[in-house]
């Protein structure tokens, strides 16, 4: 219990000294416009106290100690509001070691362009803005006790802007490297079993990103304009899931009949005037092969998202010695407004998300 105060305290602490109406939207598109779970965002958004490791590093820190050998997770999207060509893609990879922890490494990257001149064609456009932005992450948890997971990300954030208005100086001060550091914990609460085939599971799960307040600085171009900082944002999640398993099932002894997961959570950017959002989500799995999922957010008060996934869990059909379990989900989205956003002519209505998942538990 001491070291889980402790956690808390470091949590909460670096939230509650966070610089206040720093943060004005620089990466946007990486920190808000999208996330890597197809899973996740149509649920809502919330994923700090999920059960598994489903793009964890991403979400939480401490996640990606919830599943055992090699999780490979990847995901691809297109399509954002106000720009042309816009392509996501998240790839990441962790290996848990039994007594020793979870590493994990991960790339986040959006390419995007920006027409000024939408009537001119795009070969023929001068003003073309052509934008790319990488976050590459390498991740540690553990189990720190029984039911306590605590982990920590470095990331290495590499912005690329170009610009035609601004000076060679100033984009080179703007697309230099940040680095930031990122924590994350993960608490099971102990719920007696409802009969010897029904199960449940509560969990808590916090996070707070950047925690080193990193931020680009750019000089001055001119004597009449100031040099400026960009913070990256300060993220602060806390979430809470509750998770109900039938195991009884006739048809396939290996596989649980159904399962019901609520997931909850509270974010804010502590560092910026931008609201707390709220966000809800429910998924239902039936036989471990098929699930539905629907969630609502606060910042997207007039649509409630929907999604599904197809689980091929082998190991539990096959029971072989070194079993590999694959997973594929798929969303199709409005996207959610932010802030920052300006309408251009070619919008975007709908977007899809498409996520791939492997996770391989060796034999020895």
């Amino acid at each position: 219990m001491k070291t889980l105060a402790i956690f808390f305290m470091i949590l909460s602490g670096s939230a509650l000294f966070a610089q206040s109406s720093d943060y004005h939207w620089f990466l946007e598109e990486l920190y808000f416009g999208r996330q890597p779970s197809p899973k996740s965002a149509s649920m809502g958004g919330g994923f700090s106290a999920y059960t598994e490791n489903e793009f964890g590093s991403y979400y939480n820190p401490a996640l990606t100690s919830l599943d055992k050998g090699l999780t490979i997770n990847t995901s691809f999207s297109q399509g954002y509001p106000g720009y042309k060509g816009t392509s996501y893609n998240f790839l990441n990879a962790s290996y848990n070691f039994k007594k020793v922890g979870t590493f994990s490494v991960s790339s986040y990257n959006v390419n995007y362009k920006i027409v000024e001149r939408s009537w001119i064609p795009e070969d023929q456009n001068e003003y073309l803005y052509k934008n790319n932005h990488t976050i590459y992450t390498f991740n540690y948890s553990r189990d720190i006790s029984k039911d306590f997971i605590a982990g920590i990300n470095i990331n290495s954030v590499q912005p690329h802007y170009f610009n035609p208005y601004n000076s060679k100086q100033y984009l080179e001060s703007l697309n230099k490297s940040l680095y930031s550091l990122d924590a994350g914990i993960l608490i099971k609460i102990p719920v007696s079993k409802i009969n010897a085939d029904v199960f449940q599971g509560v969990q808590i799960g916090g996070a707070f990103y950047n925690i080193t307040n990193s931020k680009a600085y750019t000089p001055a171009e001119s004597y009449y304009e100031p040099a400026y900082y960009f913070p990256l944002p300060q993220i602060f999640r806390l979430g809470f899931s509750y998770n109900i398993n039938i195991r009884k099932n006739k048809l396939i002894s290996n596989l649980s009949l159904m399962n019901l997961l609520v997931h909850l959570e509270n974010e804010s950017v502590v560092n910026s005037n931008r609201n707390n959002e709220q966000k809800i989500g429910i998924e239902g799995t039936l036989i471990d092969l098929i699930s539905v999922r629907a969630g609502y957010s606060s910042m997207d008060k007039d649509n409630i998202n929907y999604g599904i996934g197809l689980n091929l869990p082998i190991s539990l059909l096959l029971e072989k010695k070194s079993p590999v379990d694959i997973s594929i989900n798929y969303a199709s989205l409005k996207p959610v407004p932010t802030d920052n956003y300006i309408e251009y002519p070619e919008d975007v209505t709908k977007y899809q998300m498409l996520s791939f998942k492997l996770n391989w538990t060796p034999g020895f």
